[in-house]
C-alpha cells in the first residue's frame, strides 16, 4: 500500500497513508447488486474504496447506499457488442487514470475484452477476471463457423496478454478451470476457484416444505432464453401432466430483449397456457418464491458458472434437478441432494423429475444444505475467500 507526505494547515508535515482502490467492471449495475455484494464486502473489509463501472438498470441508488462509489456506463443503450465495449474501455481507462486503482476486476466473460486492453495500459494495477460461466459460445460444440472463430479470439486473446503481465482468474466451478488450464493459453496466469458468488444464508435459510398433495410444484427461476431449458422443461412437464403425473411447473423470470435465443412473450404465454403451468415474468421476492415450491430445476444447455438460482433453492432446503454440464454438477449429488439429466434431452428431463416424486423430498433438501455449507458456497465463505485474494493487491 502506498503512503504520502501531507501538510496540514499547522505548517508541519504529517504522514497521510493513501486508500487503495478497487474498480469493478461489468454489464448491469443488477448484476452487482445480486451476485457481487459479498466480493465488495471483502474489498471493504480489505481497505478498499470501491468503485463500480456498470450499466445504471435503476438501482444506482441502491448500489451507493452500501458505501460504493457507481460510475453509470454511457453510450450503452442499444449499442453493438463491440462499440459498447469501446466506450467502457474509454470510460474506464479515464476514471482509472484519475483515482489510480490498486486492482482491476472484471466481472463476467463479456467484460473480458475491455479487461485485456486495459491490463496492457494499466501495468501497475492488479488485475483480477471473475469467469462467472463460460456461456453459450463454449458450451454447445455445434455452433457454426464464425462462433468457432469468436472462442479461438478469446482464447488467443488470454494468450497474447498473459505472455505480456501477470492477471488472476476466478472460476467458479472446476470445469470451466480446466478448460482454460488445458487450452494452453495461460502463462503469466494464475488460476483459483471461488465456488459461486456466495448464497445470503440469513435471508435463503430453510423453510418447510408446502404441502404434497395435490401436486408436486417445480420451479425455476432464470432469463426466459432457450438456453436456460425453458422450453425443454415445459415439454416435459405437459407431458408428464398428459401421462397423469401430479405436477405443477412454475417459472419466474423476464424475457431478454436483447439476447436472440429469448422467448417471446407471446411464446411463452401459449407454452404456459394450460393448467399446471404457470409464467410469473420477474420475481423480486425469490425467497417466497422457492418457499412454494418443492423442487428446483434448471435444466440448462450449458455455460452455467454456479447458478444463484440454484444456490437459493437449496439453501432453502429444496431439492435440485438440472442438466449435466458443468457447474451444475458442482452443486448436485447424483440421488443424494437431486437428479442430473442430459441437455436438451426431454425424456432424461422426465426421468430426474420422476426420480424426484419416488424419493423423500426433505432428504434430498436437507442434503442441499449441507452441501452448500460444506462446499463454501454462502456468501460469509465466498466474502473470506476473496478478502485474501484482494489482500495480495493491495
Amino acid at each position: 500500500m502506498s503512503t504520502g507526505l501531507d501538510i496540514d494547515i499547522s505548517g508541519s508535515v504529517g504522514l497521510k497513508v493513501k486508500t487503495p482502490k478497487i474498480v469493478y467492471f461489468l454489464g448491469l449495475g443488477s448484476y452487482f447488486l445480486s451476485h457481487r455484494l459479498p466480493t465488495a464486502f471483502a474489498a471493504m473489509d480489505s481497505g478498499y474504496e470501491v468503485h463500480v463501472v456498470a450499466i445504471d438498470d435503476g438501482v444506482a441508488a441502491e448500489i451507493e447506499g452500501h458505501g460504493v462509489i457507481f460510475h453509470a456506463r454511457y453510450m450503452q443503450n442499444n449499442a453493438r457488442p463491440i462499440v459498447a465495449s469501446l466506450f467502457g474501455l474509454i470510460q474506464l481507462l479515464t476514471i482509472c487514470l484519475r483515482i489510480k486503482p490498486s486492482v482491476l476486476h472484471f466481472i463476467g466473460l463479456k467484460s473480458s475484452p475491455v479487461g485485456l486492453v486495459s491490463a496492457l495500459f494499466l501495468r501497475r494495477s492488479t488485475v483480477l477476471f471473475s469467469i462467472n460461466g463460460l456461456g453459450y459460445l463454449f458450451s454447445n460444440p455445434h455452433l457454426g463457423f464464425s462462433h468457432s472463430i469468436v472462442r479461438r479470439f478469446i482464447i488467443t486473446a488470454f494468450a497474447i496478454v498473459s505472455s505480456i503481465r501477470n492477471f488472476e482468474l476466478v472460476f467458479q466451478n472446476v470445469d470451466d478451470k480446466a478448460l482454460f488450464e488445458t487450452s494452453g493459453c495461460l502463462r503469466k496466469a494464475e488460476c483459483l476457484i471461488v465456488p459461486g458468488s456466495g448464497v445470503d444464508t440469513s435471508n435463503f435459510h430453510p423453510t418447510p416444505l408446502p404441502p404434497l398433495q395435490p401436486k408436486i410444484i417445480f420451479g425455476i427461476a432464470c432469463r426466459m432464453v432457450e438456453i436456460k431449458g425453458v422450453r425443454e422443461l415445459i415439454a416435459a412437464t405437459t407431458q408428464l401432466q398428459d401421462d397423469g403425473v401430479p405436477i405443477k411447473l412454475i417459472l419466474a423470470g423476464d424475457v431478454d430483449h436483447g439476447n436472440p435465443s429469448s422467448l417471446s412473450r407471446e411464446q411463452l404465454t401459449e407454452l404456459c397456457g394450460r393448467s399446471g403451468i404457470e409464467w410469473r415474468g420477474f420475481v423480486d421476492d425469490m425467497r417466497s418464491f422457492w418457499s412454494e415450491c418443492h423442487v428446483a430445476v434448471l435444466p440448462s444447455h450449458g455455460g452455467e458458472g454456479l447458478p444463484m438460482a440454484l444456490l437459493m433453492a437449496a439453501a432453502m432446503g429444496r431439492p435440485l434437478v438440472a442438466s449435466d454440464t458443468n457447474g451444475n454438477r458442482d452443486l448436485i449429488v447424483e440421488g443424494k441432494n437431486g437428479y442430473l439429466c442430459e441437455p436438451r434431452d426431454v425424456n432424461s428431463l422426465k426421468t430426474a423429475i420422476r426420480a424426484c416424486l419416488s424419493s423423500d423430498l426433505s432428504k434430498l433438501g436437507n442434503e442441499s444444505v449441507r452441501i452448500i455449507k460444506d462446499r463454501g458456497m454462502d456468501s460469509h465463505a465466498v466474502r473470506q475467500k476473496f478478502r485474501l485474494i484482494y489482500g495480495r493487491g493491495g
